[in-house]
């Protein structure tokens, strides 16, 4: 009975990441296609989406493994570790917000 309820849980958890992934891989493939000036505005907003999408998807994770996912045994806790360094190597959300923010009120 508890497995089956935990289990319900973990995917109804899990559904909209898996969306959010798929949206992940959409953008990016708009990013591609890109020409001219929208080039860099669609790549800004491709970064933020991505890690902004790899970030709650990671906690999701960790947060359905309760306790386990704190243990460096999993693989959940690298997920979550990988997901952060994101941000700061990709640029952060911050910055991200402020180029979105400057283009759209341009």
């Amino acid at each position: 009975m508890f497995r089956k309820a935990a289990r319900e849980f973990a995917e109804t958890k899990v559904a909209p990441h898996v969306e959010q992934m798929e949206k992940t891989g959409e953008v990016s493939d708009e990013v591609v296609k890109a020409l001219g000036e929208a080039e860099m505005m669609a790549l800004t907003i491709a970064k933020y989406f991505t890690t902004e999408a790899a970030q709650k998807a990671a906690k999701m994770a960790v947060d359905i493994h309760g306790g386990y996912g704190c243990m460096e045994e999993y693989a959940v806790t690298r997920f979550l570790r990988d997901s952060f360094v994101l941000g700061p190597s990709a640029g952060t959300s911050d910055i991200m917000k402020v180029i979105i923010g400057r283009w759209v009120l341009a």
